[in-house]
């Protein structure tokens, strides 16, 4: 499928994609360029599972707000440490 960028730098994705991708309006997307220069485009998730063991523990730091969001919009994949 193809799509033309605007003026604005704004491009339409087709319906197809925003439906197989459950992508609505609204979500953000998640922009990546890979070490061989293609482009991949991901609808961010908020998954909860994948924010398990961040909670303050005995003996640790509480975790800020900031740091919560900034870990969400990153797509957390480890220690918020």
């Amino acid at each position: 499928m193809r799509a033309t960028v605007t003026s604005k730098g704004q491009v339409t994705i087709p319906r197809e994609i925003r439906e197989r991708a459950h992508i609505a309006t609204g979500t953000q997307l998640d922009f990546q360029i890979t070490s061989d220069g293609c482009l991949t485009i991901r609808p961010l998730t908020h998954d909860i599972c994948k924010l398990k063991g961040i909670a303050k523990k005995k003996g640790q730091h509480p975790v800020s707000l900031k740091a919560i969001k900034k870990a969400i919009e990153e797509g957390f994949e480890g220690s918020m440490e």
